[in-house]
């Protein structure tokens, strides 16, 4: 059984993607990580500033769904919040893999801050009067649209009353095809309704280039709760990848015990 090494790194090279086991079975099937629409909070911007309301007018402050792959690069030995929120499961990829797809760290913002309520509040501000100003029947005016909204799906907030975000060290991939005349987003009510949310993740899948493929040498590592479970995740590389019985074994390992 391969055993993990502590590391003292803040931060790696690599980049690994949390998730359940059933999930990595079909990444691996796939050979792919597919986005997906999520919910996020952003009550970090000031909308009042970019949308020129008062608190009245402006009413609840919405929250908007955006299409994306999640990372972090987090060392393993702080692995052990993330695997709580996110899966017992890691898959980690290459410096190189990171790279090719253009894969970047999320900005954190605070509240009320310089950059929150000024500088990005202006951008938005600005790009928002110039998508309004545009006649009806402008092509891809939609598309002009979704520049707005790609500002805000590399943002969170700094935290909020139950997380601390920054501590995440979170990467994102943005699929950026197939919106020219579709929103990138999705509010929190289209979001929540099963049949619209399905019907926008599965669009997200009709342009190959909106999906992050990967061969056996692109993975480092996988990470698995139990020694039955990195059996099958090595027997499942050998099958999937065509990869021999050494280098499969040598990919998937299991979390060291304390005691060991």
């Amino acid at each position: 059984m391969n055993k993990i090494d502590i590391s003292s790194e803040i931060s790696t090279a690599t980049i690994n993607h949390f998730t359940k086991y059933d999930n990595l079975v079909s990444i691996i099937k796939a050979k792919r990580f597919e986005p997906h629409f999520c919910l996020e909070n952003v009550e970090h911007i000031n909308w009042l500033k970019i949308l020129e309301l008062t608190p009245q007018e402006l009413g609840t402050i919405p929250n908007f769904a955006y299409p994306m792959v999640c990372f972090t690069d987090l060392p393993r030995d702080k692995w052990h919040i993330h695997k709580k929120k996110y899966g017992e499961c890691v898959i980690t990829m290459t410096e190189e893999w990171k790279i090719k797809y253009s894969l970047m760290p999320v900005i954190y913002l605070i509240s009320g801050s310089l950059v929150a309520d000024n500088l990005l509040s202006r951008c938005m501000q600005f790009a928002w009067k110039y998508v309004n100003n545009l006649p009806d029947g402008t092509p891809h005016k939609k598309g002009h649209a979704n520049f707005i909204h790609l500002l805000l799906e590399y943002i969170k907030p700094y935290k909020d009353a139950k997380h601390n975000y920054y501590d995440e060290r979170e990467w994102r991939f943005i699929p950026w095809h197939c919106f020219n005349e579709n929103p990138m987003c999705l509010t929190e009510e289209e979001y929540n309704n099963q049949a619209i949310r399905e019907a926008s993740n599965k669009r997200l899948l009709e342009n190959q280039e909106n999906l992050l493929q990967f061969t056996f040498d692109d993975i480092v590592s996988i990470e698995v709760p139990s020694v039955i479970q990195e059996v099958s995740i090595a027997q499942l590389l050998i099958k999937t990848f065509n990869a021999d019985i050494d280098s499969a074994r040598c990919k998937v390992m299991t979390p060291l015990k304390d005691n060991e």
